[in-house]
């Protein structure tokens, strides 16, 4: 620069020479704050005049920028950089994995929730002013099932209503704030295959957890707290949300790594009499039923109707996502007595002489369920095909015990005929750990896993498949 000898006047706003002091304080610690400095000289008439700093230059430059880091070498702040964390956790506690946690306002990438849910964002400073937000729209239909449209439809004819207030934001289908018909609609055509997505919303809503709600049957009064603003950040904050599914009415979404398996339920057997142009699904044994679903393969056989003298044809659907592959659900809101070697459904096709030996039951799409009494059991179904133009595509696995395990573990898989199956098992990230080919003869068969195939404890999803049926089921393996 170029002094002088005469009397130099530095400040930090050009029209006031007295702003000469900067204070800092405790909120500054640790932040890095930029400047600008004017030089002023006093000439020989004693009048302030600009001090050109770099006089070779063209123009009169009395200014220039410095950076201060601001230090709080003897602690007289305390902490000055402070945690913000937590967990998000469904309403029953258990963690959520997979949600983009954002710190809006901080100007930091998200963090995603861990297996058990918790999140951490990276220490922040003192006093700032933050908002943190949630998303996930994956996995839209896990834990959605026809049991959910049934709960939905008692709800809104009075026969069962809803108990928690995150039933109602999981039955709010469409972000109306409200829980209608149209939601019995959207959700039908996300459970045939009609719809990929939900309507105006996604998959996962979450809530506060500190937020109590005025009412417990209206959610939505006075806003619904899906983020958490922090004004002025002064103490290390754990902050927790609820995540709630929306469509999992009964909250049976598996998506948490200490969760345990509930233990091998029994299976319910329906048989699929084939011949003259359709099909009659039947019982071996007295039952009460409230609903079912399942994918039935016709090899592009196509289905024209399916109706009931049993059920009001009002909550049979069926939609056909693939050539001759249809989704088909009953969703009665109340169970119904049905006796022995009754006709539930009465598949109807558009020929009388098509060949049916192909014809099978699917686990691709939906999970073969039906729901019995009046506490809607949740069972597996088995639908037996029979017909003199059938082969036996007989196709059943069990769940695995016991469960958890430690040693070893065995599961039953039932065939028609002999055939090669497939054993493959994932870990909970769903990459694949284990995968063999075994021949099995026809009827009952047992196979074994043990500490040899999976050395590490943890949750693993196990799959029997063949070239056409797949079931899949979870298993916790212990220390």
């Amino acid at each position: 620069g170029n002094c002088g000898e005469d009397d130099l006047i530095l400040t930090y706003d050009p029209d006031d020479f007295n702003d000469t002091l900067e204070v800092y304080g405790c909120v500054s610690v640790g932040a890095f704050i930029l400047h600008n400095v004017f030089f002023f000289e006093v000439d020989d008439n004693g009048d302030t005049i600009a001090l050109d700093i770099f006089p070779d230059v063209n123009g009169v430059q009395n200014d220039c920028k410095f950076q201060v880091e601001v230090l709080d070498p003897f602690n007289f702040c305390g902490e000055t950089s402070l945690m913000i964390a937590g967990q998000v956790h469904g309403p029953d506690g258990t963690g959520l994995p997979n949600f983009e946690m954002n710190l809006n306002g901080s100007g930091i990438d998200p963090v995603m929730s861990d297996e058990n849910g918790e999140y951490s964002f990276p220490l922040m400073p003192y006093g700032g002013n933050y908002a943190v937000s949630t998303y996930n729209n994956t996995g839209v239909m896990v834990g959605v099932t026809t049991l959910d449209l049934i709960m939905i439809q008692r709800h809104l004819l009075g026969i069962q209503d809803f108990v928690s207030p995150y039933q109602y934001i999981a039955g709010d289908i469409n972000n109306s704030e409200s829980v209608s018909i149209t939601d019995i609609a959207e959700l039908r055509k996300m459970i045939l295959g009609i719809n990929v997505d939900f309507p105006n919303n996604i998959s996962w809503r979450t809530v506060d957890a500190e937020h109590t709600f005025t009412y417990e049957n209206d959610p939505w009064y006075g806003g619904l707290p899906e983020a958490y603003d922090i004004i002025s950040l002064e103490t290390n904050m754990n902050i927790d949300f609820v995540g709630v599914k929306v469509g999992d009415i009964n909250g049976n979404v598996e998506s948490n790594l200490q969760k345990e398996i509930s233990a091998t339920r029994s299976v319910q057997h329906l048989v699929l009499d084939t011949g003259n142009g359709q099909m009659d699904i039947t019982t071996e044994e007295s039952l009460n039923v409230a609903g079912m679903q399942f994918t039935l393969e016709t090899d592009a056989i196509s289905t024209v109707s399916i109706s009931s003298d049993k059920f009001d044809n009002e909550y049979i659907s069926f939609y056909e996502i693939a050539d001759g592959v249809y989704n088909i659900i009953v969703a009665n809101p109340e169970p119904l007595d049905v006796d022995k070697d009754e006709i539930l459904l009465t598949i109807t096709y558009d020929c009388a002489d098509c060949d049916m030996s192909n014809t099978r039951i699917l686990s691709d799409a939906l999970s073969s369920e039906i729901y019995l009494g009046s506490s809607l059991l949740v069972t597996p179904l088995q639908i037996d095909i029979r017909g003199v133009d059938s082969a036996d595509n007989t196709f059943y696995v069990s769940q695995n015990t016991p469960n958890p395990w430690n040693e070893y573990t065995q599961l039953e898989v039932t065939v028609g005929t002999e055939t090669v199956v497939n054993l493959s098992i994932y870990d909970i990230h769903g990459r694949l750990i284990h995968r063999e080919s075994r021949n099995i003869n026809g009827g009952s068969n047992i196979i074994e896993i043990d500490n040899s195939t999976i050395t590490t404890a943890g949750v693993y999803f196990y799959e029997i498949s063949n070239d056409h049926q797949r079931e899949q089921f979870k298993m916790i393996k212990l220390k």
